[in-house]
């Protein structure tokens, strides 16, 4: 039976996107967008004879002030349109930094402010407040660092294993500042005394999973992960 395209059409609340090929046994659905901004898989038969009419989250605050985020500014990010969805079918939008960089952004991390720039705005920032030389920088830089350059020489071991940093400390150096001091930091201690270091080795940098420790019990810990991984 040939598939009747009802791409772009509208039913209520819902936009048909893009046609999903079911699995074996499981129907073939259409990827909506909704007018309060959310997606949703729905059946052929439910957009076309009416039953479900929005996404079913509707409810939820004010998201239909942000229904489409074209040409809107967010920080420092200007949105030049909606680029796609990601694997959980959430919107990404290409957007265009003050600076001119471009890159494709989740639709809620701009809504909810947690990206407001490509990252010159955290550069900006600690160099208006001369933070760029401190060794506190250096330890954000590089945590950032191994995570996200693929040629970083301890790639493999932290952004190749998936490991992450928080979105509050990846785009704001002052947020990862305030936490540092507020939980031992001190740059005036002996090199060495302070580092970084995630509770759970498998999880990602974030408050929650870190705390300063010397570089001595660093080395250790590291021994012992090694025999343990043997």
């Amino acid at each position: 039976m040939k598939r009747h395209d009802i791409t772009n059409q509208k039913f209520n609340k819902l936009t048909a996107v893009e046609y999903v090929k079911g699995k074996v046994g499981i129907k073939a659905k259409w990827l909506c967008f909704c007018d309060c901004g959310n997606t949703r898989l729905v059946d052929t038969n439910a957009l076309m004879n009416g039953t479900l009419k929005n996404c079913g989250k509707c409810h939820d605050g004010n998201r239909g002030k942000y229904a489409d985020l074209t040409s809107l500014t967010f920080g420092r990010w200007f949105v030049i349109k909606l680029y796609g969805y990601d694997k959980y079918n959430k919107p990404l939008y290409l957007c265009r930094c003050k600076c001119g960089t471009e890159k494709t952004v989740p639709k809620q991390a701009l809504i909810d402010s947690s990206s407001r720039s490509c990252g010159c705005l955290q550069l900006d920032t600690a160099t208006k407040h001369n933070e760029t030389k401190t060794r506190l920088y250096s330890i954000w830089h590089n945590m950032k660092d191994r995570c996200y350059r693929e040629k970083h020489h301890s790639y493999h071991r932290y952004g190749g294993r998936g490991i992450k940093v928080c979105d509050e400390w990846l785009h704001d150096f002052m947020a990862f500042k305030k936490w540092a001091y507020e939980n031992g930091y001190d740059d005036k201690a002996k090199r060495g005394v302070h580092t970084i270091e995630r509770i759970n080795n498998d999880g990602n940098y974030e408050p929650s999973n870190c705390k300063w420790i010397s570089i001595q019990e660093q080395y250790k810990n590291r021994c012992v992960k090694n025999q343990y991984m043997k």
